[in-house]
């Protein structure tokens, strides 16, 4: 378990869950509505390698957002895909390699340390996918995102979810913000 006031870097990028999930996808809009605390690791990214010269040379990609959940005693890292895009499993896979690369490198601890505690949700857009899909666990068959839970789960996380933007907010969203008060 990790707390995030122990980590500047963590703690300076904590903002609404709403703003880190906001879209230009067919316009402006929020994949959550929820003003629940996370911090906004695309930003964390942006920091963490501000000083390492990378112009004109390809930037670490990051998930957009991570959860720390006290009460369960749980990390998460949160990926909001709004759009419908051929490349999503090729791009969630490079997320995560570098989301993983950084926070291990942050907190100073390997993935064995905290494999047991960290989980990986993928939230799609509703029009993704059939809530019937979702629901029956086949969302990943249909998407080709499967391969996300079969590479990663039990490897890296300890849980790998992919779940529509409504069911994200009902079985999550909804029990942490019941956590935090």
């Amino acid at each position: 378990m990790i707390d995030v006031n122990d980590y500047p870097i963590l703690k300076s990028k904590v903002c609404p869950l709403r703003e880190i999930s906001e879209t230009t996808h067919q316009g402006k809009g929020y994949m959550s509505q929820s003003s629940l605390k996370a911090v906004n690791f695309d930003k964390v990214k942006n920091e963490f390698i501000k000083d390492w010269g990378l112009e004109g040379k390809p930037k670490p990609r990051s998930n957009d957002a991570l959860y720390v959940c006290a009460v369960e005693g749980k990390i998460f890292f949160v990926e909001f895909k709004s759009g419908e895009s051929t490349n999503t499993l090729p791009l969630a896979r490079q997320k995560i390699y570098d989301s993983l690369l950084i926070l291990t490198e942050i907190i100073e601890k390997g993935i064995s340390k905290i494999r047991t505690n960290l989980n990986y949700i993928l939230v799609i857009n509703d029009s993704m996918v059939t809530l019937g899909n979702i629901v029956s666990g086949k969302a990943g068959k249909d998407l080709k995102l499967g391969k996300l839970r079969d590479n990663f789960e039990g490897l890296y996380f300890n849980k790998v979810h992919i779940i529509s933007k409504s069911l994200f907010e009902e079985n999550f969203v909804n029990k942490w913000e019941a956590q935090s008060q």
